[in-house]
């Protein structure tokens, strides 16, 4: 089995300067995801890309839903995950992106009560703001309720 090298910062560096598809399967190619270690190198490179918000390009976009594809289907077959209410996955994403309960309300246009009350279990949260929010965390409107949207 092919060892994985340390993902340095160079390394990434030059991951998120490359602008085209072929030239990011090049310099980081997306194979099935057999370890925890090459699940750690994936999500280096997802976070790097992320980091670069609206100025990804098409190519980079579409590798990065790719690679997060890739790290998903690892993640679900071998990383058990703990079932949770919306309200404690409200509380984890305001926790994981670093910001607030207030900040989330100004930015989603949801009032800051409504955030307040899902996360305390008094309260669920309508479509439109399970939509607002899965946008504005970046991540699917299933993690926000049990079943999609449509």
């Amino acid at each position: 089995m092919e060892e994985a090298l340390p993902m340095t910062t160079a390394t990434l560096e030059r991951i998120a300067k490359s602008r085209q598809y072929s030239e990011l399967c090049r310099r980081f190619p997306p194979r099935v995801i057999r370890s925890k270690s090459a699940l750690a190198d994936a999500h280096q490179v997802i976070e790097r890309l992320m980091q670069l918000g609206d100025k990804l390009t098409r190519d980079q976009a579409e590798y990065l839903e790719l690679l997060a594809s890739l790290a998903e289907r690892f993640e679900s077959e071998t990383l058990p995950t703990p079932s949770a209410t919306t309200g404690e996955m409200l509380a984890h994403l305001i926790e994981a992106k670093g910001t607030t309960r207030a900040q989330v309300a100004r930015d989603t246009k949801i009032p800051r009560s409504t955030i307040t009350q899902v996360i305390q279990g008094e309260r669920n949260l309508s479509s439109g703001n399970i939509l607002r929010l899965a946008q504005y965390f970046s991540v699917s409107t299933d993690v926000l309720c049990k079943e999609p949207l449509s």
